[in-house]
């Protein structure tokens, strides 16, 4: 939207009349035209460019729902404030709809009547807090009309709007989300009462032609969000995560056996691979075959940042699973800047430079000590991190594993002298032969002594070896090649990694994409864009939340909005017998604080006479 000054003469010689419209361009089949959105009469205030622009930019926020961003940003006078204020008054005059003037209407004709109290009943409750805020950041971003634009028809429109929206609020199979949306969830009163209730074929239906335009949508959606919320796009951060299968999916080409990061290695899996910003919003994803290995994952990967649209060059954050030394190879040959955890660490040659480290703290208040590092050795500017928490960790796995490893070394002791255990000599060193290799970790901290009569085994001994760090220093290295100038710098640009663990751990948990039950290939994809699509919508809302202090995981948001319901309720009256009124719940404190938050109204349902 932009405002235009128009300058008109009521006749040929006569006065010129100055006035300004507030314009947006749309498009009528392939032509483009422009379309007045309000008109804005003259103010001297508007007369200046750049505060006609701000003008503008302020009034399009406040339209849109965007203006406690756009406030944070335009730092403008008061005169303009008050102005902006006016005329977005006059808008909501101008767009006011037939039911609000029938509210207004309602509410002046406003009736008392005696009514039986004893015959109140509620009835038909349904959820409705979190179906509001979902479908009220979907539509923000434009979501309908973006599938408008590409020739779809109102019906599967707004199918695609509810699959979304049901899968943010209930992560679940299109069997139970028909039932939910039947049964528990208001969802369907946020739309016309035309728009017939979808059930789980039509669902099915919505997320296959959804996942026919995803490349378009996810460039979409990310190009939409970096315009209301100013997105950063010089970091972007690139990682793995892999979902399993519950079934055999005996005949797919993408479900494949492969190590599970949830320990399911018994399940086939499918690999999903996402690029995201420091914001948690998604710029790209792809489906990989569930054996595909982390590091064969990054030449798509940058070939996709090179057919982006945003920033030419961002900086590249992985972690150290994917940074092979090809891959940094390859990253460097093409132009780009990256951080990453090094696979290896440094050779003996490599010291850490003799200057002082710089010493900050983690989320935890853990303390941890940066230091650049002399390379010879290999590419790349190095930090030697060393982190308490890091160092407590390892600790605590070191001791856990060497609980594990102690406890079935007694078990071999305890067979050596319980009638029918293992005795003899050959069977037991097979037996400590297998334990030290499920135990690799700690077994070499070990001196195992077996005593034995003959060729039967009457007792074993072992303690533990006393080795300087030997559970654990807690250092690990970052390498980079970019021009970042401290440590600090450099440290604080790879903790950014962990916006995309919480991606995952919000779509993995929270979006429920494990496990996975469909058997065609097709029908997979489709499940697990639904979810991306879903995150797409969750992740702006948390972020609008952080910005005001509200740090909830998004499992928790919709408990907290779940506690609005729309139900109805019945009373007898006098003069006009049953009355049933179809309305919202008042929010609680904690409801309220998230509408506002979002700029959001708070009873999404309008109060009606059934």
């Amino acid at each position: 939207m932009y405002i235009k000054e128009i300058n008109k003469r009521n006749k040929p010689g006569g006065k010129t009349f100055k006035y300004f419209q507030l314009t947006e361009a749309v498009r009528v089949g392939k032509k483009t035209m422009q379309r007045v959105v309000l008109y804005l009469g003259y103010d001297s205030v508007l007369e200046d460019k750049d505060k006609r622009r701000t003008v503008g930019k302020l009034l399009e926020a406040k339209i849109t729902g965007k203006e406690e961003l756009s406030k944070e940003f335009l730092k403008v006078p008061a005169r303009i404030t008050k102005l902006v204020d006016a005329l977005y008054l006059k808008y909501l005059q101008k767009n006011k709809s037939e039911e609000d003037k029938e509210k207004e209407r309602q509410a002046e004709e406003a009736r008392f009547e005696p009514v039986d109290l004893s015959s109140l009943q509620l009835s038909d409750s349904k959820e409705i807090g979190a179906e509001a805020i979902s479908l009220g950041m979907l539509d923000r971003i434009g979501i309908g009309g973006f599938l408008e634009r590409k020739g779809w028809i109102r019906r599967d429109i707004d199918r695609a709007r509810i699959s979304i929206v049901s899968r943010a609020v209930f992560a679940s199979s299109e069997n139970r989300t028909d039932y939910w949306l039947r049964k528990v969830s208001g969802l369907m009163e946020l739309f016309p009462a035309s728009t017939v209730l979808p059930n789980r074929n039509h669902l099915y239906k919505a997320s296959s032609m959804l996942y026919e335009l995803k490349d378009e949508l996810e460039t979409f959606i990310y190009e939409r969000l970096g315009s209301m919320f100013d997105v950063d796009d010089k970091i972007v951060i690139y990682d793995l995560t892999n979902t399993y299968f519950e079934g055999r999916k005996e005949n797919s080409k993408i479900a494949k056996f492969g190590r599970s990061k949830e320990k399911r290695s018994d399940c086939r899996l499918v690999v999903l691979a996402a690029v995201i910003n420091r914001q948690g919003f998604l710029k790209h994803s792809k489906i990989y075959e569930g054996n595909m290995s982390d590091p064969e994952t990054v030449v798509d990967m940058v070939t996709n940042l090179d057919g982006s649209k945003g920033s030419s060059s961002p900086l590249v954050v992985m972690d150290a699973g994917i940074a092979t030394e090809d891959n940094l190879t390859m990253l460097r040959n093409k132009g780009y800047k990256y951080v990453c955890v090094a696979r290896s660490k440094p050779g003996k040659e490599d010291l850490p430079k003799d200057t002082p480290p710089f010493v900050t703290e983690d989320k935890r208040h853990g303390k941890i000590k940066l230091r650049f590092m002399k390379m010879i050795s290999k590419p790349d500017r190095w930090v030697q991190v060393e982190s308490s928490g890091k160092k407590k960790k390892e600790e605590s796995m070191h001791d856990k594993a060497a609980e594990k490893f102690e406890t079935e070394l007694k078990g071999v002791d305890k067979a050596t002298r319980t009638k029918g255990g293992t005795k003899r000599i050959e069977k037991v060193w097979e037996r400590l032969g297998r334990i030290k290799e499920r135990n690799k970790r700690v077994a070499k901290y070990y001196n195992i002594e077996v005593i034995s009569q003959g060729n039967i085994v009457t007792r074993i001994k072992w303690n533990k070896k006393k080795i300087k760090e030997s559970r654990g220093s807690g250092t690990y290295y970052l390498r980079t090649n970019s021009a970042l100038n401290s440590e600090k710098e450099i440290w604080d640009t790879y903790n950014t990694v962990r916006d995309v663990e919480s991606t995952f751990r919000c779509l993995k948990t929270d979006l429920n994409l494990r496990p996975v039950f469909h058997q065609k290939d097709e029908n997979v994809e489709a499940h697990l864009h639904l979810g991306l699509l879903a995150y797409n919508i969750v992740a702006p809302i948390r972020y609008m939340l952080k910005q005001k202090g509200i740090n909830n995981a998004w499992r928790n948001i919709v408990l907290t909005m779940n506690t609005q319901k729309v139900g109805s309720a019945e009373l007898e009256t006098r003069d006009r017998g049953k009355v049933v009124i179809r309305t919202c719940t008042r929010p609680s404190r904690e409801v309220l604080e998230i509408y506002q938050a979002l700029g959001m109204s708070s009873m999404p349902v309008a109060r009606k006479n059934l």
